[in-house]
């Protein structure tokens, strides 16, 4: 993984801090060690809070550093309830706060820029 990061000049998605004892390894000094970009933090919440509500949280107090939040989005179709019995409402939440105008809004409020692995890619490659 950061060997495919260092070769190809791309950023990696990290682990929070708190993994590492988790995992039992040191991921990010890999990467730093590598001079790989990667988010400052991690927030992953997958069925303990809605997308919503850990945006809000954020929101109410928003730290500096680049922040990765994944949203999960698939519209309510046939395909999503065959395919995912137990957590199709997560993926239906995460689809339409994806377009929320009224998120989007807090976030330009809160002073908070979105961005994309694009921008950390450019950050990256204009490094080296």
């Amino acid at each position: 993984y950061v060997k495919l990061g260092k070769e190809y000049k791309l950023p990696l998605r990290m682990v929070g801090t708190f993994a590492d004892s988790r995992l039992g390894f040191r991921c990010r000094a890999q990467a730093d060690q590598a001079n790989i970009v990667y988010p400052d933090d991690f927030s992953f919440q997958w069925g303990r809070k809605m997308m919503r509500e850990v945006f809000d949280d954020y929101l109410a107090r928003p730290g500096a550093g680049v922040m990765e939040m994944i949203l999960h989005c698939v519209n309510d179709t046939p395909e999503l309830q065959a395919y995912d019995k137990t957590e199709s409402a997560i993926r239906i939440h995460d689809a339409e706060i994806g377009i929320d105008q009224a998120l989007k809004e807090k976030f330009e409020r809160a002073g908070v820029k979105r961005i994309s692995f694009r921008g950390l890619r450019d950050l990256m490659r204009q490094a080296h």
